[in-house]
């Protein structure tokens, strides 16, 4: 329990309306025991013929009624907006972290383990979490009023319904760790059947072009009648668990009631009335019970969700954002005895340059060599596992991230284009300067393609577009960073795109990783090979 309120506590957007709903469900829970008392003292009325007490008893009623619509109606309103603004905050928050996870650690996860966390699981937590607490409070509630009110009654007809009860709840504990296990299995069966599923779509056509659909779709389904298979135990598990204390407690109806209650009344201990009016009062402590059940269930299913989002709402690795910012002149790009390693495979050692402010820098060598490694570290994607990488005067490990990024416009080999307009994507909002963004898309030779929908592209298109991403935004760069950004086009295109960056980033500092200089002019050459960077005065490509 104490994990379901840590979790919810981490969030606050719904946390009133929550309160409030619990507030309302202690009141109904109380409330629920007016139909008892109605039952006795209507009882006695008729038993001893008294019609004041009976037009007492109808006026009670009345108010019952009236005091359940309007409470349980603002208490399901309460508890679902409620819902909602947890879920709302818990993926906002989930995302956001995601946003400031190292790459190192990001890249453990697959897409469908993602996706699966962020949208099921986070949900899923939520849910669980929220029907704990309400099941728990609500229920625990229902059962003491009952008994507070049994114990006004008779005590002994009490005593002996609460030693039953006792019992059946001893045996709910086998079901709540059976609960547990099947929520985890689901859990595990979603993420595999998601993983699978964007493994599918994300290499679609190679699955098509070498006859593999078969394998596949066969291997899909067989997942997908995993988590079904998972998801049914866990309903039936959790819905046996309702009908266990149903059948338990007309067992102890039948056995405490009319058996024990029933002697009484024969004996003259007790009245019929009150043994009527506990038949009322057991009927709401086993609604108490399954509320209680289902919210000890929903702790077990929480701590299962709970587990699965728990990495990516809190990574172990995030970048912490510092205060400092840089400034709007130019600057020189300094790098001081930087290392860079993936896992055991070192990629950088012992690097230092300096790249002075409006220097034009083409960065070459062998695949694999650590370009877009070196790259990335320039841009602060990565962090140097030792050394420093200043900006100016700054070590850009103390400077925000969003000031850094702020600094530069970096395109890269991937195209990844957003729903949307082609100009939406260059400008990358759904509001843009329709005369700039004329002048950009004249600068990569795709005026044909402003209405053409992005996903109807070719490589080379995309890619364009996404040139023209940092066209669109030079005027306020200080900074570009390239990394074989003519992959996918044409040389025509290529070298007509080429003057277009070198007259918006005429006067700034660009570093490009290429292999041919097509109309762009550089001062120097740095070759990256063997962790080692080595500069070129003048020099060219090899």
């Amino acid at each position: 329990m104490s994990a379901v309120l840590r979790f919810l506590h981490l969030f606050s957007l719904g946390r009133k309306k929550l309160v409030i709903c619990l507030v309302l469900q202690f009141i109904l829970s109380w409330a629920s025991l007016i139909n008892a008392e109605v039952m006795r003292t209507g009882t006695l009325a008729i038993e001893n013929r008294k019609t004041e007490l009976l037009w007492t008893t109808g006026f009670w009623i009345a108010v019952a009624v009236l005091v359940n619509i309007v409470f349980a109606y603002f208490a399901k309103l309460l508890r679902r907006r409620a819902t909602l603004q947890y879920e709302q905050e818990i993926q906002s928050k989930m995302v956001d972290q995601l946003m400031r996870m190292k790459k190192t650690e990001f890249s453990q996860y697959k897409t469908g383990e993602i996706t699966t966390a962020v949208i099921n699981n986070a949900v899923d937590a939520v849910d669980d979490c929220i029907n704990c607490i309400y099941g728990v409070f609500s229920g625990g509630t229902v059962i003491l009023a009952c008994i507070c009110y049994m114990a006004l009654i008779d005590w002994r007809i009490m005593l002996a319904i609460a030693a039953a009860q006792a019992l059946i709840r001893a045996c709910l504990k086998l079901f709540e760790k059976k609960v547990r296990a099947v929520s985890e299995e689901k859990i595990r069966a979603e993420k595999a059947g998601n993983s699978l599923l964007f493994e599918m779509l994300r290499g679609m056509l190679t699955i098509r072009t070498g006859s593999y659909e078969f394998f596949f779709n066969r291997e899909l389904q067989q997942r997908e009648e995993a988590a079904l298979h998972a998801k049914l135990c866990r309903h039936l598990w959790s819905n046996g668990q309702f009908e266990f204390i149903w059948v338990s407690s007309k067992v102890v109806e039948y056995l405490v009631l009319y058996g024990f209650g029933g002697l009484l009344v024969c004996l003259g201990n007790a009245e019929f009335s009150t043994v009527f009016s506990f038949v009322f009062v057991l009927e709401c402590m086993v609604n108490g019970l399954n509320t209680l059940g289902s919210g000890l269930n929903g702790k077990s299913m929480a701590a299962a969700s709970i587990a699965s989002v728990e990495k990516l709402l809190v990574p172990q690795q995030t970048e912490d954002e510092p205060q400092k910012k840089i400034g709007e002149e130019l600057f020189s790009i300094r790098a001081e005895d930087v290392s860079f390693s993936f896992g055991d495979r070192k990629i950088l050692e012992h690097v230092s340059f300096t790249v002075k402010p409006g220097e034009k820098i083409m960065i070459t060598g062998p695949n694999g060599g650590g370009k877009s490694t070196l790259l990335a570290l320039l841009a602060g994607l990565y962090r140097p596992d030792s050394g420093s990488i200043f900006y100016g005067s700054e070590d850009i490990r103390c400077v925000n991230l969003d000031s850094i990024a702020a600094c530069y416009r970096r395109i890269s080999q991937q195209s990844e284009l957003l729903d949307g307009t082609v100009c939406e994507n260059i400008a990358l909002s759904r509001e843009y300067d329709e005369e700039c963004c004329a002048q950009v898309l004249q600068g990569v030779n795709l005026e044909s393609c402003r209405g053409t929908a992005p996903a109807s592209l070719s490589q080379g298109e995309k890619q364009r577009v996404n040139i023209g991403r940092a066209l669109y935004r030079a005027d306020s760069a200080q900074l570009l960073l390239g990394d074989e950004i003519f992959s996918n086009i044409d040389r025509a295109n290529a070298e007509h795109i080429a003057k277009e960056l070198t007259d918006r980033y005429a006067g700034k500092t660009i570093l490009m990783v290429c292999h041919e200089e097509m109309n762009l002019s550089f001062d120097r050459v740095f070759r990256v090979e063997n962790g080692h960077v080595t500069a070129i005065e003048g020099g060219t490509a090899e």
